[in-house]
């Protein structure tokens, strides 16, 4: 065996899934990909994310990856181990549970200044139509985001392209039902 894997968990901590593992020794191991996929949904695995491996080691290594479904429910998640020459292994499947949020809330982008990209997060506590928008300082909207689309309750991400803007501060509003935040984001080019 190529890898000996000595733990996998899955801790949720504020609808943010956090998976580690430690590899006892490591043989040829070029990197692990996160594979995800929805409770009951056995054919939908999709890949996350992925971390590069330490090669060939003798010693304990320590591995941390985070992912934020998006949407509240159960998840499976599964390591796929490559080898440098593309062999590979999946690791057990270990399960994690995201909750509905109790109240509307809209985070703080990440990360922030940003070029051309950034990413906004926010919670919705029950269905609602919702609406993102971005205004430039002076009021005037330069950017419709989501457009009075009903999304479902739990926590929602996307990722802003700011690409067709110029440099400076901006505001971007979430509405949602009777329900409104805003918040400021820099873009720098």
């Amino acid at each position: 065996m190529p890898v000996e894997l000595s733990s996998f968990y899955a801790s949720v901590i504020d609808n943010e899934v956090v998976l580690g593992w430690t590899t006892a020794t490591e043989l040829n191991n070029a990197r692990f990909e996160i594979e995800r996929s929805v409770k009951g949904d056995s054919e939908g695995w999709t890949k996350i994310g992925e971390i590069e491996g330490h090669g060939t080691t003798t010693s304990p290594r320590r591995y941390i990856f985070s992912d934020r479904p998006g949407v509240t429910g159960t998840y499976l998640y599964r390591l796929k181990q490559v080898d440098f020459d593309g062999t590979f292994e999946y690791s057990s499947e270990i399960e994690a549970t995201t909750e509905t949020p109790k109240v509307f809330s809209l985070s703080q982008n990440y990360p922030n200044p940003f070029n051309p990209s950034t990413n906004i997060t926010f919670s919705l506590p029950e269905q609602a139509e919702v609406t993102l928008a971005v205004y430039d300082i002076t009021g005037r909207e330069v950017a419709k985001v989501i457009n009075a689309k009903v999304l479902p309750a739990g926590n929602h991400s996307l990722e802003f392209d700011a690409s067709g803007l110029n440099s400076g501060v901006y505001l971007y509003t979430l509405t949602a039902g009777n329900r409104s935040q805003t918040k400021k984001f820099t873009l720098l080019k």
